[in-house]
């Protein structure tokens, strides 16, 4: 069997809690994985074409990594408009949370899938290439979100 992204994600935040990053709202858990599916992003891209461990075959399923870069370059593009009082909390550079922060990370995760189908790209491939677009100078200073006792890369 060949080794599969889906999976590897799967057990990383199944056995390392710091991987499994999601949101319980109502009976409901929403999972974003956005650790884990940078790890298997990463691996892939530097390491498959000589380390079969990591030559993932389903990369084109794996869905965009979501911190708080990507959002923050979207909504400056135009792509993501945000609701008066979410604009003022990330303009005033106070703390998203809860329900607010989960519905901003997979509204992005959504962009970002549509973005991907359109260019036909991956969404980790396209996740990389905004990550980049989202350090140059005229995008760096973009208001992000900011989340209590997370870590965004």
């Amino acid at each position: 069997d060949k080794p599969t992204a889906s999976a590897f994600v799967f057990v990383l935040q199944k056995q390392l809690p710091v991987f499994c990053d999601g949101y319980t709202t109502g009976d409901t858990e929403i999972y974003v994985l956005s650790k884990a599916k940078l790890l298997a992003a990463e691996l892939h891209r530097r390491f498959s074409f000589r380390a079969p461990l990591f030559d993932f075959q389903d990369m084109d399923r794996l869905g965009s990594p979501m911190g708080n870069a990507i959002p923050a370059l979207l909504r400056s593009v135009g792509v993501l408009s945000y609701d008066p009082e979410l604009s003022r909390r990330v303009d005033e550079r106070r703390s998203v949370t809860g329900d607010l922060e989960m519905e901003l990370r997979c509204v992005a995760v959504h962009a970002c899938h549509q973005i991907a189908e359109a260019v036909e790209v991956n969404g980790a491939e396209l996740y990389l290439h905004l990550r980049n677009v989202a350090e140059k100078a005229e995008f760096a200073s973009a208001p992000r979100h900011l989340t209590p006792n997370t870590l965004f890369f």
